[in-house]
């Protein structure tokens, strides 16, 4: 529920403040990290079922973003230091990965760094309450970090490993909470993006049209489990979807 507060009643002649459009404002370009999947100052969602290949595909991302390699066909715009931080990855299993993705994808030539955390050190960001969602220590020792080492990009596998106490991923209030209030500030302050894993709900992505399999966009959309302002925060969300024979064919 909404409660006025003092602020809120004290000046009833004020106005809000709003801007015209005259049709004649310089139009800027879209800030684009990368085309179609990553925008400067917001998330990005990547999301699908448990062992599809979500933790690669975020390694190869972060390894691309740090090297300024391609990824899918897919031009990196803007490079800059990385995080990622994978709370169900050992240290050792992230360097097979980030190897894996050199071998792969192309060398580094070390402009930027790449920059890690794995499962031997639990980070929590949010603590909730019944009352209200607040930042933890450990979420200012990330802000410091991503200023002392110049952090443009953070990779969270998955997304809802680093809250804590009373959280209901189906709660809106929570979800909008954990995302707006914390996660998409970080992406303001590096001037980049936040890139983070989530599972999918049961929705297929598959549907059938005219005895033709195909993949539904909008059942994609709406695959990240937990409450839907989860995709109402995000600025983008891909969808992997297992390729089932019928598909392939």
């Amino acid at each position: 529920t909404y409660e006025e507060t003092a602020e809120d009643t004290a000046d009833d002649t004020a106005e809000l403040e709003v801007f015209e459009h005259t049709g004649s404002e310089k139009i800027k370009p879209r800030p684009w990290l990368i085309e179609g999947w990553a925008l400067k100052k917001a998330l990005t969602l990547l999301v699908g079922q448990p062992g599809i290949g979500k933790t690669m595909l975020l390694h190869m991302l972060g390894y691309a973003l740090a090297t300024g390699n391609p990824i899918l066909l897919k031009t990196i715009l803007e490079r800059g230091n990385v995080l990622i931080i994978a709370a169900e990855e050992t240290l050792n299993e992230m360097d097979l990965r980030l190897k894996a993705a050199s071998e792969m994808m192309g060398k580094n030539d070390g402009k930027f760094k790449l920059y890690k955390r794995g499962l031997e050190h639990d980070l929590k960001l949010v603590r909730f309450t019944k009352e209200a969602a607040r930042a933890t220590k450990q979420y200012q020792q990330l802000r410091n970090t991503i200023k002392k080492r110049n952090i443009k990009y953070i990779v969270l596998d998955p997304l809802i490993n680093f809250q804590t106490g009373s959280y209901d991923e189906n709660n809106n209030q929570n979800m909008d909470a954990y995302v707006k209030n914390y996660l998409i500030p970080l992406a303001i302050e590096m001037n980049g993006a936040v890139i983070a894993g989530h599972h999918t709900n049961k929705l297929s992505m598959v549907s059938t049209q005219d005895n033709e399999l195909l993949v539904d966009n909008q059942n994609a959309l709406m695959a990240a489990r937990g409450a839907s302002s989860l995709i109402g925060a995000a600025r983008f969300v891909l969808a992997l979807q297992p390729m089932t024979k019928k598909l392939w064919e």
